[in-house]
């Protein structure tokens, strides 16, 4: 009976890739091992729901809408967030783009289990693994300081142009109230 050794081998994989990211972990905690983690045990799924859709074509196989579940799950975690791990920001266009490419991939394998479309949803889950192992590194909001400074510089003018209209004014009127006087010290 080979399911009882699969599922022994798949438990002992994931127990030793569990372990590994933990070492790791420890080692960096800052570095996102808990979204690595789901995204090679990702790899691990898409070939056990591939196995689960031949076993179901020799009609020895009923687990094959489950595995389907556990990858779609899995799939959604990485975007989302899950246990340990947060959602995908969106400054990592390089990482979304590539979830996309994996979904547009799972679909395709999904309606039709094949060698062929399995190779394509490998690599496109293979070529997912260094971008979940970056970092994801939010960019600082932008100041607009060009904005802050062309508006301090109008401001400025303005107020330089108000003091300046002002201190025409005033002269004007100093000049006629002398004009005035004189006029009236004439007559």
């Amino acid at each position: 009976m080979v399911e009882p050794q699969e599922t022994s081998i798949i438990a002992q994989a994931k127990g030793l890739l569990r372990s590994y990211s933990d070492k790791a972990l420890e080692l960096e905690p800052e570095w996102p091992g808990q979204r690595l983690r789901v995204a090679m045990w990702q790899v691990v799924l898409a070939k056990k729901v591939y196995k689960e859709a031949m076993a179901e074509r020799f009609d020895v196989g009923r687990q094959l809408s489950l595995a389907e579940q556990e990858f779609e799950t899995a799939h959604q975690q990485l975007k989302d967030g899950g246990t340990g791990f947060a959602a995908i920001i969106g400054e990592r266009e390089d990482l979304l783009g590539q979830w996309n490419r994996i979904g547009a991939a799972w679909a395709t394998f999904k309606s039709n289990h094949d060698e062929t479309n399995l190779a394509a949803l490998l690599t496109e889950l293979e070529a997912s693994l260094p971008l979940f192992a970056i970092q994801d590194v939010e960019s600082a909001p932008s100041v607009p300081y060009g904005f802050y400074i062309a508006y301090g510089v109008l401001g400025s003018l303005l107020l330089i142009c108000i003091c300046s209209a002002f201190y025409v004014a005033r002269k004007a009127m100093n000049k006629q109230q002398q004009q005035a006087v004189r006029h009236q010290s004439a007559v």
